[in-house]
């Protein structure tokens, strides 16, 4: 099953995104590991206990060119863990509120 976390529609594009060198050193294909470094995700979506909510994901900007930088074998495979996908701040800043 693949599996997209966002929808497109909350993407935002800027020309700075660039993965850090230790998210693209081991790709994975499991739902619940990170895709470029392997480290839980925690992607409701992917776990049938929380299925029913909306992943973390939903609540941040995600810039494409983050998503772009991933392997094509690894792309849309599984939600990226926040570091790899650079929303740490934002998520910080939303559970601060």
């Amino acid at each position: 099953m693949m599996m997209e976390c966002r929808p497109a529609a909350l993407y935002r594009a800027t020309t700075t995104a660039v993965l850090p060198d230790a998210c693209l050193n081991r790709p994975m294909t499991t739902p619940t590991l990170c895709p470029a470094c392997g480290a839980r995700n925690d992607c409701s979506l992917a776990d049938p206990r929380t299925a029913d909510q909306a992943c973390w994901c939903y609540s941040v900007i995600i810039d494409p060119a983050v998503l772009e930088a991933l392997p094509d074998e690894v792309r849309n495979k599984a939600c990226l863990c926040p570091r790899c996908a650079q929303v740490d701040e934002q998520l910080r800043n939303r559970h601060a509120r």
